[in-house]
């Protein structure tokens, strides 16, 4: 049996020492300076990094699965909605046990005897002070009011189920989110009795139309078309709740806030962790799943747990187990897409792998390196381009090689500083290339170009068994700015290094590799709607038709991946400037 801690001092740690320092931190000045509304998590929570297919048949633990992406899609759909609010703190997803939840309501506390039959009356609760007593979607706390939304992913379009199904299906939503919007209803009003709270239970994927006139009447059922009124509705409960002159409305408020923050924070094992507010440790946290592809359930038990669980799994059919060069201390990646599987695997000399960032491109291909290197003599150079000797990515290269003992030798091509005209330089650049990597004895070398004029770089690639070129959009984008001067465009790296590799396949033996995410090539994409640079782009599209026929493009099978693809190149030139506390 627990044994029940003491309840004020529970409180008192919840309210007064975590929801106090998480306020001051994370929510006090931004609510003085900005009137946008205060989002805890910063970002959703990643519940479900993976996304399952759609239009495939589910069946078994499948089905329960759809059913609860659909649920945390609903509630996305709600977050962004609710951060176009004002004046607000916004809470999502706040989880409470039961010995939390009675440490505000002493009267709900356990009874001790677990096997008491008694069921009429005032009753204690059976529950076990570690299990959860319940969940709220969203609360929402303004100056003079508090809202409750409970969410519902229930969806009734494609749906086979008769009329009456859907409509028992829908009222069992109703009761089990009433039953939830008591519990907080009950615990807000234990931290303040006159607070005005307001409860709503939200569909996202139903509409009005879809239901009868007395679901429509319902003034606590909010439906697809209410959406976008939510802002609205905000706005009017905070000037419309009703002020008490005894009240004392942004210290009743803060109290509130600094409780449920507390709540939000704190563990099962009563443990907490203050940077879970933190938008960097939230970014971090969704890198870290999308890196090491935790992206199912039975990935995420194996890491939480040594001891496997004899649990039957929900099963995504784009995804498979990782080869065991991928599951290596340093590298930790437990699964991959079939596509980047199928990359891994590839055979072909030449190959062109397209595909937005985060679907795997990069990984896939340092897969491949590390298994070329433990299994074969051959040696690889990786082409990045990069304007500073402290490139992030090709520095994470050399380090992630290195971790799992592959020495990745980096150099640098460059022509500054070097006298004479074009010609002169370019010459000098590559012949002091050259020399560096004839004394090179490392199985992999790392090329950061700083320029991409070349001349005969194709005879130093030819040394190489295998070439890779990474993140090929920047390459693209800096043949465009070294070329602006150059209208012919005759002496650059396509034309004078990787296309002659391929066009002189038979007379060389050197197996090329192209990532690229064409997306992110902002200035090429510029140059091409507007018509500038016609001979560059002649020579960008000659090199891609080289590859009409050994092309793979890595479908994005992880949520979110959209939007983390959009804002990428700004975490990316931020990310090593967050600290270890999740500030930044």
């Amino acid at each position: 049996m627990d044994v029940r801690p003491n309840e004020n001092k529970l409180k008192g740690v919840i309210s007064s020492r975590i929801g106090k320092e998480l306020f001051q931190k994370y929510c006090a000045r931004r609510l003085e300076v900005d009137d946008s509304a205060v989002m805890i998590p910063p970002i959703p929570d990643s519940k479900f990094i993976d996304k399952l297919p759609e239009n495939f048949e589910f069946e078994d633990v499948n089905v329960e699965e759809k059913e609860h992406q659909d649920a945390y899609e609903a509630e996305v759909k709600l977050y962004r909605c609710f951060e176009e609010t004002k004046n607000c703190m916004v809470i999502h997803q706040l989880e409470y046990t039961h010995g939390q939840y009675s440490a505000f309501l002493p009267e709900h506390g356990p009874c001790s005897k677990r096997n008491c039959k008694k069921v009429s009356g005032e009753h204690l609760c059976h529950k076990g002070l570690k299990e959860v007593e319940g969940e709220s979607d969203f609360i929402v706390v303004g100056k003079l009011f508090v809202a409750v939304f409970e969410v519902k992913g229930l969806c009734f379009k494609d749906s086979e189920d008769d009329r009456d199904l859907r409509l028992k299906k829908f009222d069992g939503c109703c009761e089990s989110a009433q039953t939830q919007r008591k519990r907080i209803k009950d615990l807000v009003k234990s931290i303040d009795s006159s607070v005005m709270i307001y409860e709503h239970t939200v569909f996202p994927n139903i509409s009005t139309e879809e239901l009868d006139d007395s679901h429509q009447k319902d003034g606590t059922l909010l439906f697809k078309e209410h959406l976008e009124d939510l802002k609205w509705m905000i706005n009017w409960f905070e000037n419309n709740s009703p002020e008490h002159p005894q009240r004392n409305h942004v210290e009743c408020s803060d109290r509130i806030k600094c409780c449920l923050l507390g709540m939000w924070c704190i563990n099962h094992e009563n443990k907490w962790d203050l940077t879970d507010c933190s938008l960097t440790k939230r970014i971090r946290d969704i890198g870290e799943k999308l890196r090491r592809a935790l992206v199912t359930r039975r990935a995420i038990d194996e890491v939480k747990t040594k001891k496997g669980k004899k649990k039957k799994y929900p099963q995504n059919p784009e995804m498979v187990a990782a080869p065991d060069i991928f599951k290596q201390k340093h590298l930790d990646i437990r699964c991959l897409t079939q596509d980047q599987l199928e990359v891994f695997q590839n055979t072909k000399k030449f190959l062109w792998v397209e595909g937005a960032a985060g679907s795997g491109k990069t990984i896939a291909m340092l897969g491949k390196i590390i298994d070329l290197v433990n299994t074969t003599t051959k040696r690889a150079l990786v082409v990045i381009a990069g304007n500073s000797d402290t490139n992030i990515a090709a520095q994470r290269h050399v380090e992630l090689l290195d971790s799992v003992s592959i020495r990745c030798e980096k150099m640098y091509y460059s022509y500054s500083g070097i006298d004479g005209d074009l010609t002169d330089k370019l010459d000098k650049a590559c012949h002091t290339l050259s020399e560096q990597l004839d004394k090179s004895t490392s199985k992999v070398v790392l090329l950061v170009m700083f320029h991409t004029l070349v001349r005969n770089m194709h005879r130093l690639f030819a040394k190489f068994d295998h070439l890779f070129v990474d993140d090929y959009q920047t390459l693209t984008d800096f043949i465009r700015t070294d070329t602006r001067n150059e209208p012919n465009c005759t002496d650059n790296i396509i034309t004078e290094g990787l296309l002659p590799i391929v066009q002189n396949s038979v007379t060389n033996s050197t197996s090329l590799w192209v990532l690229c995410d064409g997306g992110q090539s902002a200035r090429d994409n510029h140059y091409r709607q507007f018509n500038r640079q016609p001979a560059v782009t002649g020579v960008l599209d000659n090199f891609r038709n080289q590859f009409i026929n050994s092309r793979k493009v890595l479908s994005v099978n992880l949520r979110n991946t959209h939007e983390i693809s959009a804002v990428l190149s700004v975490i990316r030139e931020h990310y090593d400037q967050m600290d270890s506390t999740g500030r930044g």
